[in-house]
């Protein structure tokens, strides 16, 4: 029967249990994700952005807006880790003796001779 289906025959008792214990309106899959509405409103994202921008940490912006942290950064626009540090430049990176003009770009090792140990 699972054949017939193009299913693995584990579906075909997981779809026979769920007929037996709910009948017709088991076999119907359960929504996934999110319930309910959203607890972002434009209003709390600004109040959130407000607390960001008067230094507060997200944990105690969550406390104050009744939310958890993970919509704090929802809200900031962040990603769902801690805050990225903030990022200086780097210096080019270059080779000393090349970059004062003691080796010429042209300057190459010697080939090894043939048969000679490495």
């Amino acid at each position: 029967m699972a054949e017939a289906f193009g299913v693995d025959p584990a579906t075909i008792w997981r779809w026979d249990q769920a007929l037996a214990c709910g009948g017709v309106a088991g076999l119907v899959p359960v929504r996934r994700g999110p319930k309910g509405a959203s607890k972002l409103t434009p209003a709390l994202a600004a109040r959130i952005a407000g607390l960001d921008a008067a230094g507060q940490t997200l944990r105690q912006i969550a406390a104050a807006t009744g939310v958890s942290t993970f919509t704090i950064r929802a809200a900031l626009g962040q990603a769902a880790g801690p805050r990225p540090p903030a990022v200086r430049p780097r210096p080019p990176a270059v080779r000393p003796a090349r970059a004062a003009g003691l080796i010429s770009e042209t300057a190459r090792r010697p080939a090894p001779e043939p048969g000679a140990a490495r």
